[in-house]
């Protein structure tokens, strides 16, 4: 039995059809992801599955994440199960056992990216010591602190007056306006539209302060070029354990107030109408399913559904 990349396409565009527009990354895109190399020299998915070991230990070696292991599996599960007569092809008890571990470790796991965080005071402290007040993480910091959005710090200009931005331009700070606009941002600037952030005075002066002492084109500029991973770098170097989510998260349990919420989820830009929908479509006893799950991990679990209806946008 063969099945070459191009049937695997034409697979998951069948099983697509009228799916929610996730199932191509939760489901399609960690299976082709995976198998890339191996494809290379085969254009077999079938001779890559039967590798099982091999798969399995990339995958555990690749993603440190034990939720991100989990959806690689899942995805590897789902297509051994659903395309017809690959079940007898490959050993299904080897991914399935892979793929229950992986669960036990996502129960077992303590969450530790949401416990025991520090307050944004205390990062910007520990970033100001380790890299200086002056420095670009330091900006980034009080950057954050304002403008908390998930990965729209590139290609952010810098000017004087509104006269003098271009037509064209996407992102940019205007001094005298003390405004940062930003007309495209991570995933819900087609449906928020434009989103504009006044910034306080101690920012622009940081802001001008930072660009007058490293004169360059654009904002924030790290080394990494990919910045979920410059973030991680940043924090950690400060001998923090934090991510990017990490700080959303401390930015997110720092609003107290209905008023503060709805501010906070306008800037991070996500829709303050999610939760209210979500709840909307559960009312009726039909489409509830209820389980049971050991009280020390309620924390996690309501994380993680928080986190699940960011990423996909349900309203």
């Amino acid at each position: 039995m063969k099945i070459s990349q191009a049937d695997a396409e034409s697979f998951y565009d069948e099983k697509s059809a009228g799916k929610p527009s996730t199932f191509a990354k939760n489901y399609k895109n960690p299976l082709l992801r995976i198998l890339k190399d191996c494809m290379v020299k085969t254009n077999n998915v079938v001779a890559c599955l039967k590798k099982h070991k091999e798969v399995i230990d990339k995958i555990i070696n690749k993603y440190e994440n034990v939720n991100t292991r989990k959806v690689y599996l899942q995805a590897l599960l789902w297509f051994i199960d659903n395309y017809e007569g690959l079940r007898t092809e490959v050993n299904r008890e080897a991914y399935l056992r892979a793929w229950e571990q992986s669960k036990l470790d996502v129960m077992e796991t303590p969450n530790k990216e949401y416990n025991d965080l520090p307050t944004i005071d205390e990062v910007q402290n520990k970033i100001d010591d380790k890299y200086g007040k002056d420095s670009i993480q330091s900006l980034y910091i009080s950057f954050f602190r304002e403008v908390p959005m998930r990965l729209d710090y590139q290609n952010i200009k810098v000017y004087k007056s509104t006269t003098e931005v271009p037509e064209d331009a996407v992102k940019y700070i205007v001094y005298r306006t003390k405004k940062l606009i930003m007309k495209e941002y991570n995933k819900t600037s087609k449906k928020y539209g434009v989103a504009e952030y006044p910034l306080s005075d101690e920012l622009i002066t940081k802001i001008k302060n930072s660009l007058d002492q490293k004169p360059r084109p654009e904002l924030i500029q790290f080394s990494n070029n990919n910045p979920t991973k410059a973030v991680a770098n940043m924090l950690r170097g400060a001998d923090m354990n934090l991510t990017l989510n990490s700080l959303r998260h401390i930015m997110s349990i720092g609003a107290i107030t209905p008023a503060d919420k709805v501010e906070l989820a306008k800037k991070m830009g996500h829709s303050i109408q999610a939760s209210r929908n979500y709840r909307a479509q559960i009312k009726d006893e039909k489409d509830l399913v209820k389980i049971d799950i050991p009280r020390r991990h309620e924390d996690a679990i309501r994380q993680l559904i928080a986190d699940y209806l960011e990423l996909n946008e349900l309203d």
